[in-house]
């Protein structure tokens, strides 16, 4: 899952369309799907090899009041344009699965132009059903991608746009140890870093185990232990994570999740948060703290609706100086087809975070979106929707956008029968 590798993003066109769930850098663990299948008996002769590819291109236009994500005294209207492709290609046997994906971006302003960027985006997954009882999964990814960011405790003060590149890399092996009950083994890391000078990067490595139980009517119940560590400009972080979550259906068309954890960090290098504070403020932040959440779906015949509340305890990149925030996270999404051809869709999120070693530090957002998408006859789609996002720090930045845009989409799946197994 990805992390948060900064502060709040801007919901205008140039970045991501606003996701309606956030993975924390420790937050607490969800209940999944194990995902490890009987295996299937490969057709006599050969195996049947299910394969597919996708690509995509368009082009968006966006008005924006504050395309620059300025403070308030330097916001500045701006007309952005991005053109953009993405491909992607699977290759699925009845015991492996392989995905690759591909994207490009760019991103041009029309008064601004010293904000021009080219983003990139790159993935591989690869699933393996080792016996009829064990699965492996490794996935790597590699993103530049333009984000806001807004930091009062830098000298002098830096509120702005900046392009976040990320690699990260991840791996899990799953055994069914009976009908009901599976257990996992999980490694990830992921490194951040920023082109703007005097904002933070850093890495974080994490390695987890977790047990589940499928149980009656749809139920499932997991615990699960994390261990983490971090750096940043060399303040290290290091953190256990304890938890356990369950899932319940409430109806064919609902469900709910709730997770309880405690977690623990300790800073076990670097020096202490900010030079101005006192010799023992870094333990501040020190010692056991909840972390945990809610979540209610409901997903009838037609449409979707998501809420969700999370706590997590993280290390975070993009300040200018290294920082460990408690953040309080709440999020909504809405989906609806009208007909066959149109999608509805809308999501929300605040967040309130703090660092508990420097209780001066504390960062607020809302975003909201909404939009329409049309997908027309021979793979054209049309689109169109707008967006807000408000951060308050020291200083409250706010942001307005509209966007249009159209894009064509090229797919192809088919099968075919190899000789030998795989």
């Amino acid at each position: 899952a990805r992390r948060v590798t900064g502060q709040m993003r801007p919901s205008h066109a140039i970045a991501r369309p606003l996701a309606v769930a956030l993975a924390l850098a420790s937050g607490a663990s969800a209940v999944g799907r194990p995902g490890v299948a009987a295996a299937q008996p490969a057709p006599e002769g050969g195996v049947r090899v299910l394969g597919g590819w996708r690509a995509a291109t368009g082009v968006d236009q966006a008005w924006d009041s504050n395309a620059g994500f300025a403070g308030p005294d330097g916001a500045t209207p701006d007309l952005v344009s991005r053109a953009f492709v993405d491909g992607a290609r699977l290759w699925r046997t009845p015991r492996s699965e392989i995905a690759v994906n591909a994207n490009g971006a760019a991103l041009r302003f029309r008064v601004q132009s010293a904000l021009d960027r080219n983003t990139y985006g790159l993935g591989a997954r690869a699933t393996r059903q080792l016996t009829r009882r064990t699965t492996a999964v490794a996935d790597l990814r590699a993103a530049s991608d333009l984000g806001a960011r807004a930091d009062a405790a830098a000298n002098p003060l830096f509120v702005g746009l900046a392009t976040v590149r990320t690699q990260s890399a991840a791996g899990a092996l799953t055994q069914r140890l009976t009908r009901r009950v599976d257990a996992r083994l999980g490694v990830d890391g992921q490194r951040t870093s920023f082109d703007a000078p005097g904002l933070v990067g850093g890495w974080v490595l994490a390695s987890s185990a977790r047990a589940l139980r499928r149980g009656h009517r749809g139920s499932e119940v997991a615990g699960e232990y994390e261990f983490r560590r971090g750096e940043a400009a060399g303040f290290g972080i290091q953190a256990h994570r304890l938890s356990a979550a369950w899932l319940r259906p409430l109806s064919a068309w609902a469900d709910a999740q709730v997770t309880v954890g405690l977690l623990h960090a300790r800073q076990v290098s670097g020096p202490r948060p900010s030079p101005d504070l006192p010799a023992d403020a870094a333990s501040a932040g020190d010692g056991w703290r909840p972390a945990g959440g809610a979540a209610l779906r409901l997903h009838p015949a037609r449409g979707a609706l998501t809420a969700e509340y999370q706590r997590s305890v993280g290390q975070i990149f993009g300040f200018s100086r290294p920082s460990v925030l408690v953040t309080d996270l709440w999020t909504v999404g809405y989906q609806h087809p009208i007909g066959d051809r149109v999608q509805v869709s809308a999501a929300g999120r605040r967040l309130d975070s703090v660092d508990p070693a420097v209780p001066a530090t504390r960062l607020s957002g809302l975003e909201a979106s909404a939009d329409v998408r049309y997908a027309a006859r021979w793979g054209l789609t049309l689109s169109g929707g707008g967006a807000m996002v408000r951060r308050r720090d020291v200083v409250t930045i706010r942001s307005a956008r509209l966007t249009l845009g159209a894009g064509y989409v090229w797919s192809r799946m088919g099968r075919h029968t190899t000789s030998g197994r795989r």
